[in-house]
Order: C-alpha cells, then sequence, then structure tokens
C-alpha cells in the first residue's frame, strides 16, 4: 500500500502542487513544548519509533534538473515544523528543545553546522558526530527549553545497542593518541601536492589547447580532491576548500554528504540516494516500489 506523505492539489493556474500530509498523531502530539521550569516542562516526550517519513522523499525531489543542497536543507526544515512542531529557532535532540543561540560561537564544530540545522530535528547528526557524547550531552543540558509532547525517532541509539557501544570504544581509543600518524600525515600532503600540480596542469594545459593533458588533469584533479573529505564531518578548515577549487561547492557537499547521506543512509529522504541514483533506478521501474513500499 503507497504512504506516499504528499497530497496532490491543483492551484489557480491549474499545475500539480504537492503538499505534505502528515500521518496520524496522538491527541495534543503537536503541541507546543512546554517551557524549562513549568508544570510540565519536565515530562519526557511521547516516542513512536515508526520512521516511516524518511522512507519518503521531501516535497521539491526531483523537481529540479540540478537538484539543490540547499532546498534540501529547507524541505527538511519545513518537514520537521510541520511533524513535530519545532520552532524554527530552536533545535530539536532526542525528542527535547534547545535554543543553542549563545552557544553558536562556541560550538567547537564551527557555527555553521549549528546554523544550518537550526529549527530541525538534528538528532541523527548529533549522535554520529560527537564520539564524546558525555562531554557533548553535558554542554547541552544548559540550554534546554522543553519537550515535545509527540517524538517520532528514527534510530533508537540505545545504551546496550551496537553502534552506541562501538562509539564508546573509538572514544576511549581516541583518548589515548596524541594525534594522527606521522605515516598519515606524510600521505595526506603527498596527495595533496599531488592535486596542487594537477589543478595547475588542468589549468594551463587547456589555456594551451592540449586537451588531451587537460582531460587527464582534470581526471588526475578529481580523483585525489577526495583528500578534502575528512574536512566534511569537522570544524570548517582550509581542506576543505580543495573541493571549490576542483568545480564542486564544500557547502553543498556538507549538506548532502555529512547531514544527509550519513545520517539518513539508504532512505527516500536521503538527498544522494534521490538525485543521480533515483534516476538510474527509474530506468528499471523500480523507483515507484522504492518510495512507496
Amino acid at each position: 500500500k503507497s504512504r506516499n506523505i504528499f497530497r496532490t492539489q491543483s492551484n489557480s493556474s491549474g499545475r500539480q502542487k504537492r503538499q505534505l500530509a502528515l500521518p496520524a498523531m496522538p491527541p495534543q502530539s503537536r503541541t507546543e513544548a512546554q517551557p524549562k521550569g513549568s508544570a510540565h516542562g519536565d515530562q519526557r516526550p511521547i516516542k513512536q519509533s515508526t520512521g516511516r517519513w524518511l522512507h519518503q522523499p521531501l516535497e521539491h525531489r526531483n523537481d529540479q534538473l540540478i537538484e539543490s543542497a540547499e532546498l534540501w536543507l529547507e524541505d527538511k526544515r519545513r518537514s520537521d515544523a510541520a511533524r513535530l512542531s519545532i520552532p524554527s529557532n530552536l533545535w530539536c535532540i532526542r525528542g527535547s528543545l534547545y535554543d543553542l543561540s549563545d552557544f553558536v560561537d562556541k560550538h567547537p564544530g564551527g557555527r555553521d553546522w549549528l546554523q544550518m540545522m537550526q529549527g530541525t530535528d538534528c538528532t541523527e547528526a548529533y549522535e554520529t558526530h560527537h564520539i564524546n557524547i558525555e562531554k557533548a550531552d553535558h554542554i547541552l543540558a544548559k540550554y534546554k527549553t522543553g519537550d515535545l509532547s509527540f517524538y517520532d525517532e528514527n534510530f533508537k541509539f540505545q545504551k546496550d545497542g551496537l553502534y552506541v557501544a562501538l562509539r564508546s570504544k573509538i572514544s576511549k581509543h581516541l583518548k589515548k593518541k596524541t594525534g594522527p600518524s606521522f605515516e598519515y600525515q606524510k600521505a595526506r600532503w603527498i596527495i595533496l601536492m599531488l592535486w596542487a600540480l594537477s589543478l595547475i596542469l588542468a589549468a594551463t594545459s587547456s589555456g594551451n589547447g592540449k586537451f588531451v593533458l587537460a582531460v587527464f588533469s582534470g581526471f588526475m584533479l578529481h580523483c585525489l580532491m577526495g583528500i578534502g573529505h575528512n574536512a566534511f564531518h569537522q570544524a570548517p578548515s582550509w581542506w576543505m576548500y580543495v573541493w571549490d577549487f576542483s568545480v564542486f561547492s564544500s557547502r553543498h557537499w556538507q549538506i548532502t554528504h555529512a547531514i544527509s547521506h550519513h545520517s539518513y543512509v539508504r532512505r527516500a529522504f536521503c538527498f544522494m540516494l534521490l538525485t543521480l541514483g533515483s534516476k538510474i533506478i527509474c530506468l528499471f521501474g523500480v523507483y515507484r516500489n522504492l518510495v512507496t513500499d
């Protein structure tokens, strides 16, 4: 049975427009969160682990010739607000609301991440990008404003679950390390120099009419630009701008890769699944079943 959450409606111009159709929720499930310190402020949200919304594409998916990461983020913000009544000036994590406005400039990962996730349910991004989760939770508690009366969680992140246990072991291991090994640093700089050489060759050979060399250096440029990958999961650094010099967008990749792909991998909600992947799947007639079954 189809579980498509979008209704089709005709506007005055006769064009078909899709609107978000919310799943049924318990009574008072979409009320505003109780403020901190009120009679109901300490109540935990009613949780349901359906996650069905993740199996539906966002409103403007496949409406564009070139998909926009910014539009995906805005669609997610509207979807979360409609589904959970998240205020646009707050952040939702595990069904609780936080006002991180005063923490934005103090965030070790940089202000960009918090600004992009404001007004959304960022539970998955929070859980997957904070290895020392105990420290992060301690800081986060200072900014709590209340709880949602209803919260539709997708991943449970149970304390005795595989992911949480693995994250804890990794955290303990990393605390014993003083930083990347010399071999890693050496390999990283060698790849960076090869990338820089490819960039220079691509720029100069194309201007001199050396087509074969330009194609080869361009190919090598895009093979080597992955050296900036780790920077998309950390505080902004100059490493991430390797992608911008390779005719890509570092901000686009922050949204589509770090936020969308790593949080909602293999879900119709994921940006990266429904771009090139969706068009390939359509050729085999599988797309309809993927998003409706």
